[in-house]
């Protein structure tokens, strides 16, 4: 097995730079994959659109361990908030056990719109049982706080985000995740990032994906036990992917401060790992151009094929 690795320190900027791991073969040569840059690989339009009508959502006021519902589509059940309806609903107030649940029909597409919101619940104050998708959409001037508890009943829900359908956060406003049982967010399918503010603080991985993680035109700040961006699949070679787009990230982490078990895409912007044991890890690493300062007790960088 051949891997190429960059050790130690790194502070440089960056224009077209490839790293790949692959197996030795017969005659001695590299495979070395090609990678694209078309937007619409890794974010649909519907992704970029943050845009909302306040006067047709729902709207939802979370007051305490109650909340006010305004509209169709949503309902409460003692201390679960459950969304069953495509639509766009507006949330805002302060929660200390309410968990908001999206249970919609496969194909529905659902826009939560946070709007100065502060949820605190046992676990995962915001989860995705069932959607096709579901975009988060910070209201621009807001700061939105997402907390779970270090203990949880259900370990499945490891994160104060968690959804098993595509997720996307976009919108110009903040938000703050502190994952204190394990992630911050988590996402079984596609995870995306776009424009938003993230402040993210973990026991676990600040956000973990399973298929791909895409992030354009974002900030992000990233505390975390284990890995700051990661995305693994175990299943399937092709998925684990992971692209950055214009965006920065600074991390503090106890292990990976970028992992892709596939494909790892930097495309401009800035990244600031100032604490990890491996910076940047991942199958092929291609840097097209953009600004890093990396730390690293091992490697800065390692293209391996190996998947953690």
């Amino acid at each position: 097995m051949k891997m190429k690795k960059m050790h130690g320190l790194i502070s440089l900027i960056v224009s077209g730079f490839l790293l790949t791991a692959c197996q030795e073969s017969s005659s001695g040569s590299d495979s070395i994959a090609s990678s694209t840059t078309n937007l619409s690989q890794y974010f649909s339009g519907r992704d970029l659109d943050v845009s909302y009508d306040s006067d047709q959502a729902t709207k939802i006021d979370l007051a305490g361990e109650t909340a006010t519902i305004s509209g169709t589509g949503a309902s409460l059940n003692g201390q679960e908030l459950t969304i069953s309806a495509a639509g766009t609903y507006l949330i805002s107030g302060s929660s200390d056990s309410i968990r908001i649940s999206v249970k919609a029909a496969d194909a529905a597409q659902v826009q939560l719109v946070l709007n100065g919101v502060e949820m605190s619940a046992e676990t995962a104050p915001i989860y995705v049982e069932e959607a096709d998708k579901v975009l988060l959409t910070l209201a621009d001037g807001t700061t939105n706080t997402i907390l779970d508890a270090a203990t949880n009943s259900n370990t499945e829900l490891d994160a104060a985000i968690f959804s098993k359908s595509d997720l996307t956060i976009n919108g110009s406003g903040s938000l703050i995740v502190n994952g204190r049982y394990n992630n911050a967010i988590e996402g079984n399918d596609d995870v995306r990032i776009y424009g938003s503010h993230l402040e993210l603080e973990a026991v676990g991985d600040g956000i973990n994906a399973n298929d791909a993680l895409n992030i354009k035109d974002a900030t992000v700040t990233i505390a975390a036990g284990h890995d700051g961006l990661h995305s693994d699949n175990a299943e399937d070679v092709n998925l684990g992917n992971l692209y950055v787009d214009q965006s920065q990230l600074t991390a503090q982490v106890g292990d990976d401060g970028i992992h892709a078990s596939n494909a790892l895409i930097v495309n401009g912007g800035e990244i600031t790992i100032t604490q990890s044991t491996e910076a940047m890890e991942g199958k092929t690493i291609h840097i097209m151009e953009g600004s890093l300062n990396l730390v690293a007790s091992d490697d800065a960088i390692n293209a391996a094929n190996a998947s953690a």
